[in-house]
């Protein structure tokens, strides 16, 4: 993440100043409880204090790490770890045509992608993490360099607690997707196991992947998602602690 005196220079090219004083505003009436909200246009986005929820905003929408080069059509997007539904609802609000599938398997945490992006007929909010292979997953928080975050590891005796898994073929299949003209993810490590065990059936139907990859709590993550990509042609670019990796039209390298 940016420092905030990058942020702030950041916002002010992409917000304005009015825009960026806005957002400084909103996060001290944040941090004195007198609000638990603030506006992204005319949407409110509900936050947490004392949580991980204004950084995510700030990434988002003062640090503008989505505001990229997409291609002209957009219609399919699946968002897997959206945490609050920050980052699903820019996309939601850049691409009102476009399906986008949310998964995030914090109970809380879905909870507020479901009030954050509710207003979004484009969105499907799903409670399950995307793994290898479908089954359930048990969640826990941990904690690496500072950086709190949630993990999953995959439940062999599932509980009360534990939440369904899925896979990108699954999505595929179920939601009819001829194509994943955006695939974001940011799993706090579980890229390890969906990149590992990834098959170039459904590695073709990507044209943009925007990934966060988690080595500092899991070795192997960048390595397993590079891998995965071995037999296709791609450009790679950087966007804040996000790889920004653009597939030429999904086709296998012969």
């Amino acid at each position: 993440m940016h420092s905030k005196e990058q942020s702030l220079a950041l916002s002010l090219k992409a917000n304005g100043l009015f825009g960026t004083l806005y957002y400084v505003f909103s996060y001290l009436l944040l941090k004195l409880r007198l609000r638990n909200y603030v506006y992204y246009k005319n949407n409110k986005v509900y936050l947490r204090v004392n949580s991980s929820d204004f950084p995510v905003f700030r990434e988002i929408f003062l640090d503008m790490e989505y505001d990229l080069d997409y291609a002209s059509t957009v219609d399919y997007i699946i968002d897997a770890g959206a945490n609050i539904g920050a980052s699903t609802l820019y996309f939601a609000d850049r691409f009102p045509g476009a399906q986008i599938l949310a998964l995030e398997p914090d109970k809380e945490n879905f909870s507020f992608l479901c009030k954050n992006t509710e207003n979004f007929k484009n969105v499907v909010p799903i409670n399950k993490g995307l793994w290898s292979e479908t089954g359930f997953l048990n969640l826990s928080s941990r904690v690496v360099d500072s950086e709190a975050g949630i993990s999953a590891t995959r439940a062999d005796t599932p509980d009360e607690n534990s939440v369904e898994s899925c896979t990108v073929i699954e999505l595929i299949e179920k939601y009819d997707i001829s194509r994943i003209d955006i695939f974001k993810v940011d799993i706090e490590g579980a890229e390890l196991e969906v990149f590992s065990n990834a098959s170039d059936e459904w590695i073709r139907k990507v044209k943009m992947l925007i990934i966060e990859t988690h080595d500092r709590s899991r070795e192997g993550c960048t390595k397993s998602v590079f891998n995965s990509l071995r037999n296709f042609s791609y450009n790679v670019e950087n966007s804040g602690e996000k790889f920004v990796i653009r597939l030429s039209q999904g086709t296998s390298v012969s």
